[in-house]
């Protein structure tokens, strides 16, 4: 007696499905193993943060100066810096403008980004954009982690 095609045809469906089951777990254990491994083979040997707060000199007396510089977002999300983060942006664009140019594919250069302006206080202030404010945040991970 002849098995029926139908018969055949579903086995030959079952046994994909299963293949196609087994890959999906092997896929799974390798990725979960990949970040188990990398999680444990690539955590730094000192902390990158502090409990304690940054303090910046060159903020001005209105407002907390233990901002590290950061004083706000303005409503269309750009960031409000001081003097000293400024100063610190322009030094670290020296520092990495090579490695942005390479990693990001984008050309930095000091205060591009920044706008100078007098806040309410007459104090002045300075707005980075949002693209730049995102450079100095890598920037100042990679200042941090000894890059």
């Amino acid at each position: 007696m002849k098995v029926p095609k139908m018969k055949t045809k579903l086995k030959t469906k079952l046994s994909a499905t299963s293949k196609i089951k087994t890959s999906i777990t092997f896929a799974s254990l390798f990725l979960v193993s990949i970040y188990l491994t990398g999680c444990l083979t690539i955590a730094p040997d000192h902390v990158l943060y502090s409990k304690l707060p940054s303090y910046d000199s060159s903020t001005p007396a209105q407002y907390d100066s233990s901002n590290s510089g950061f004083i706000c977002f303005d409503d269309d999300g750009n960031g409000i810096i001081t003097s000293g983060a400024r100063d610190r942006y322009n030094n670290l664009v020296v520092k990495y403008k090579a490695k942005i140019l390479a990693e990001k594919s984008k050309n930095i250069e000091p205060d591009k980004g920044l706008t100078a302006f007098n806040d309410k206080f007459g104090n002045t202030l300075y707005k980075i954009d949002k693209e730049h404010l995102y450079f100095f945040i890598v920037m100042n991970v990679w200042a941090k982690s000894g890059l």
